[in-house]
This record gives structure tokens, C-alpha cells and sequence, in this order.
């Protein structure tokens, strides 16, 4: 709980009085426990392969990188801070039961409130709990082409990803996905010729 409110730039006893911290529900306290616990791990050996590492290898010395692994585990632990108080995502449970349940889900709010970054992982997220993470391919329609890329970008950065991996996007004459990408942010040019090569999106 310590080392999540520094993530968020807290301190103990700085906030008194009437200072505009904004308080976290039990049960947001207790998701972001949960996720913290299980992201020290993964972070930890992403990290490390991304640094072209192993276990095994960096004997003696190893004080700076384990700064570096706490630095990346604040920053994550303050993204997660920042997920929860979304109000799609203090509304998930209703949103996937809705999408489960029906063909079409019209979901309206306001700028901002999560609609375009959390909605597409939070399916995507309930899938992979349920072990269909792999038969997931969404498409995210984007008016404009810096939109595209910034919400991938985001959604990466989100789930602790390069852009590529699970979140990735296809604009005119670009296009950065891998085999393992569940969510694609296109522009609306790029789903048109995809409806002449496929009117029915089977693969979606």
C-alpha cells in the first residue's frame, strides 16, 4: 500500500486537511492490490528479456536494475492507480455481462471516461480469464490517423507492452501488429477496404 501511493505520488501525512486526494473504494484498493502482486513477477522477467537478460546472468552488482525494475513497478502500479478511476472501468462487469449477452452494445459517456481505451481490453482481458484470450481479434475504428496511434500507444503502455504485441494499428501505408495482437486500432479508410476483401469480417 506504501510503495502505491508514492506509484501515485503520495506521501503519508501530506495529505490533511482539505487536500483533493481522491479516496480509493475497498474494492478498487483490493483489485489494485491483486494486480500489483501478480505484475512484480511478470514485469520483472519482461523486463530482463527486454534487456536481452537471463536468469542467472547479471551476478554481483545487480542494485541498479533492480532500481530500475521498482521505477517500472511505480509507474505501472500509478497506470493501474489511473485505470481505476475510469468510469469504464468501475462499470466492467456490467459492460462485459452486456456485451456477452447481446450482438450489439451501444455505450455512450462522456470525453474521457474510458470508453475507446478500457472497453476493448476489458473484453479482452475477460476472454484471456476464461482461456479464449487466442480466438479474440477486435478492431477499433478511429476517425483520424494520430488518433489511431496514439490510443495504441496508450493501450500498450496500459498493459505493459511495446506497440505490436497485444495492442496494435493499421493506418494508410503503416502498420505495426504481430501474431499475437487482439486489438487493432484502424482508421475508418482501412475498414472500408477490408469490408471489399471481406464483407462479413469473419476473422473479427
Amino acid at each position: 500500500e506504501e510503495r502505491m501511493a508514492m506509484g501515485r505520488g503520495e506521501r503519508r501525512g501530506t495529505n490533511r486537511g482539505g487536500g483533493g486526494g481522491e479516496i480509493l473504494t475497498p474494492r478498487q484498493r483490493e483489485e489494485m492490490v491483486r494486480i500489483s502482486k501478480d505484475m512484480r513477477a511478470e514485469l520483472e522477467e519482461r523486463m530482463a528479456m527486454g534487456r536481452g537478460e537471463r536468469r542467472g546472468t547479471n551476478r554481483g552488482g545487480g542494485g541498479g536494475n533492480r532500481r530500475y525494475t521498482e521505477q517500472k513497478l511505480q509507474q505501472a502500479e500509478k497506470i493501474m492507480a489511473q485505470r481505476t478511476r475510469l468510469p469504464a472501468y468501475k462499470m466492467k462487469d456490467e459492460i462485459v455481462k452486456a456485451i456477452a449477452q447481446n450482438q450489439i452494445v451501444v455505450i455512450s459517456g462522456d470525453t474521457g471516461c474510458g470508453k475507446t481505451t478500457q472497453v476493448p481490453q476489458l473484453v479482452l482481458d475477460h476472454h484471456i480469464l476464461a482461456d479464449r484470450g487466442s480466438q479474440i481479434n477486435m478492431i477499433v475504428p478511429q476517425p483520424r490517423r494520430i488518433s489511431a496511434l496514439g490510443v495504441s500507444e496508450r493501450m500498450a503502455s496500459e498493459r505493459h507492452e511495446a506497440v505490436g504485441e497485444t495492442c496494435g494499428y493499421s493506418i494508410r501505408l503503416q502498420s505495426l501488429r504481430g501474431p499475437k495482437t487482439r486489438i487493432l486500432l484502424c482508421t475508418t479508410g482501412i475498414i472500408l477496404w477490408r469490408l471489399e476483401c471481406d464483407t462479413d469480417l469473419a476473422s473479427v
